[in-house]
């Protein structure tokens, strides 16, 4: 935004109502209410304590040169490749999960079988044994 030529106290109001995120939208507003009172970015960035100390220095360079923008972009795009990693590892946790109870399952089925056959004469245990090689 801006790239364009917008204000920056209007970038945060937009980001602000775009948010998903309601602590997010907070988080934009109180940004936006430090820097609105003369409060330089950096200064306002330090005091909502929840980017790292990398992303305050080097936007806090980047204010004084006068290249705000190519940060913020580059900023942006490292939080959104951090929330896909954040989504591939919560999908693949999940499979894990699915797989480790699917397998646990088995082996609990098969085991309950076991004891029942064992339990019921249906099948005598030496039959077994000529069947799992044990």
């Amino acid at each position: 935004m801006m790239k364009v030529g917008m204000p920056l106290l209007q970038s945060f109001d937009i980001v602000a109502k775009g948010h998903a995120n309601p602590s997010g939208s907070k988080l934009v507003n109180e940004i936006r209410g430090d820097v609105g009172t003369g409060t330089s970015l950096t200064a306002a960035i330090k005091n909502a304590e929840v980017f790292l100390s990398m992303v305050t220095q080097i936007v806090s360079i980047r204010e004084k040169s006068g290249s705000l923008d190519q940060v913020l972009d580059k900023v942006a795009g490292f939080h959104e490749a951090e929330a896909e990693v954040d989504d591939a590892v919560a999908s693949l946790s999940s499979l894990i999960k699915s797989l480790i109870m699917l397998i646990l399952a088995v082996l609990i089925g098969g085991l309950v079988i076991v004891m029942y056959f064992q339990s019921s004469n249906w099948v005598r245990w030496s039959d077994c044994k000529t069947v799992f090689f044990f």
